[in-house]
C-alpha cells in the first residue's frame, strides 16, 4: 500500500516537471525569431502627431446623483445628531 502511494506520488511529480519544462520550451521557441530588445522603449516616428487617449467619463444617472446628495445630507444630519432626519433622507432617496 505504501509503495503504491510512493509510486503515485513519483508519477505526479514527474508529470508536473515534464509539463512545466515542456511549456517553458514552447515559450522560448516562440521568441527565437524575435529580437530580444526588452530594454528599448516603443519605436515611434517623431513626425507623427499623437493624441493622448482620454478615457470617456461614464454617464451619471440622475438616481445616482440623487442618492449621492442624500448620503452627503444624511452625513451632515448625523453629525448634528438628527438621526431620524438622516434615516428619512436616505429612505426618500431609495425610492
Amino acid at each position: 500500500m505504501l509503495a503504491a502511494i510512493a509510486i503515485g506520488l513519483l508519477v505526479v511529480v514527474w508529470t508536473t516537471v515534464h509539463l512545466v519544462s515542456s511549456h517553458k520550451t514552447e515559450e522560448s521557441e516562440v521568441g527565437l525569431g524575435q529580437p530580444s530588445n526588452l530594454r528599448a522603449g516603443p519605436a515611434s516616428n517623431a513626425n507623427e502627431a499623437t493624441t493622448p487617449a482620454v478615457p470617456a467619463k461614464p454617464a451619471v444617472s440622475p438616481a445616482e446623483t440623487q442618492q449621492g446628495s442624500a448620503i452627503a445630507l444624511s452625513d451632515k444630519l448625523i453629525a448634528s445628531g438628527d438621526f431620524k432626519g438622516a434615516l428619512q433622507t436616505l429612505q426618500d432617496a431609495e425610492s
